[in-house]
């Protein structure tokens, strides 16, 4: 790769530029060679290490009817995913396209779109739209199992995305491959979850046919004041199951954090289950059976 002092002052401050820019600024077609070239058309001081950096990239030389769509659009709006963008190997860019044939090669997918109604939004730092999420849903429909699908809606419609599962329904109208899943999966879809494990214990739930627990809901003193925010809640029978992701471990401050709040919490007479990637993967039944018992316990306990 070329050093940065052997870049033209014109292009200071710029990660990646096309082709042409290089070779208006006076760079010799051999120097230009020794930049990395992450797209066709587009040199770089280096490859990309983020999925904005990527599509930055490519929107050099993306025509400008042209937006992001399917695994790259959900990677883009910072959606939970079962596969995740990754510098080395990179995926193929996905871009879809109204009417013209979308544009195909080395590292882009190319998708002609259905209908040229489909909303997009806008990603900050990037100059392409992005396919809005209620067509993202169905478009991934067909390469996602039913479970992950629901993940995708579920962080869809996040706890702090302010979307309901109403506001989605839109994209569900429109007749393309994947929308029977997708209307298959709606159906399971609920607002309030915040991560991709939320999801999973929640249909795992659903299977284990317990009753649907409120997700992502304050815990109040008799004040009103809220002290904590819980995963899942059954709340006639006081119980509360949290997941505990990789950041509960991540410091020692977290962990007390973490202790505290479960003493808080069972002082004020609930019965407090964690769950953490080994109970999920590797004691996953044990898990479930837990969860039913300690239902059924608490049921009695507060009735008697």
């Amino acid at each position: 790769m070329t050093s940065n002092a052997s870049i033209p002052a014109a292009l200071d401050g710029m990660l990646f530029f096309t082709t042409s820019a290089a070779l208006r600024s006076g760079m010799s077609r051999y120097a230009i060679s020794q930049l990395d070239h992450p797209h066709h058309g587009v040199v770089g001081r280096r490859m990309p290490m983020t999925i904005l950096e990527d599509a930055q990239a490519l929107a050099l030389v993306l025509p400008s009817d042209c937006g992001f769509t399917h695994w790259s659009a959900a990677w883009l709006l910072g959606l939970g995913l079962p596969a995740r963008w990754t510098a080395s190997p990179r995926p193929r860019l996905d871009v879809g396209r109204h009417g013209g044939t979308p544009p195909r090669h080395r590292t882009v997918r190319g998708h002609r779109l259905s209908s040229s109604d489909i909303p997009t939004v806008v990603v900050p730092g990037l100059d392409r739209r992005v396919i809005a999420p209620e067509h993202l849903f169905r478009q991934l429909a067909d390469s996602m199992s039913h479970t992950d699908l629901v993940v995708l809606r579920d962080a869809i419609c996040s706890w702090k995305s302010n979307r309901s599962v109403e506001d989605l329904d839109s994209g569900l109208s429109i007749r393309s491959p994947g929308l029977v899943a997708a209307r298959s999966a709606r159906a399971e879809v609920r607002a309030g979850t915040n991560s991709v494990m939320e999801s999973r214990l929640r249909q795992d739930f659903a299977r284990e046919g317990l009753p649907e627990p409120e997700l992502n809901v304050p815990i109040a003193d008799g004040a009103g004041r809220v002290l904590a925010y819980v995963d899942f809640l059954w709340r006639a029978e006081r119980l509360v199951v949290e997941y505990n992701g990789a950041h509960h471990f991540a410091s020692a401050e977290q962990r007390v954090a973490d202790e505290s709040r479960r003493n808080l919490l069972e002082r004020m007479g609930y019965r407090v289950i964690i769950v953490n990637k080994t109970d999920y993967f590797q004691h996953h039944a044990d898990t479930m059976r837990a969860v039913r018992e300690a239902l059924a316990d608490q049921r009695a306990r507060v009735s008697a």
